[in-house]
């Protein structure tokens, strides 16, 4: 997986990554999905049934939010 690691410091949660964002990962208290992550800024919490699709989805976030920073980044450089 790239997008998430084994946390460091707490037995059995991971660390996620998208979106600019550091996601805490663990199990859900759910019955429907079993993994859930949630970060400490105002985004909403991401749930999946598999750490390989929980994977994907920061995966996706991270494309999503990085289009306007290029976009933008392209234009700064034609203006300069």
């Amino acid at each position: 997986m790239q997008n998430i690691d084994k946390s460091a410091f707490h037995r059995g949660q991971y660390v996620g990554y998208g979106g600019g964002n550091i996601w805490h990962i663990c199990k859900a208290p759910s019955s429907y999905y079993n993994w859930v992550a949630w970060s400490n800024t105002s985004v909403a919490p991401i749930y999946a049934r598999r750490l390989s699709e929980l994977d994907a989805k920061l995966a996706a976030l991270a494309k999503v939010i990085s289009i306007p920073e290029i976009d933008a980044i392209n234009q700064a450089m034609k203006e300069g």
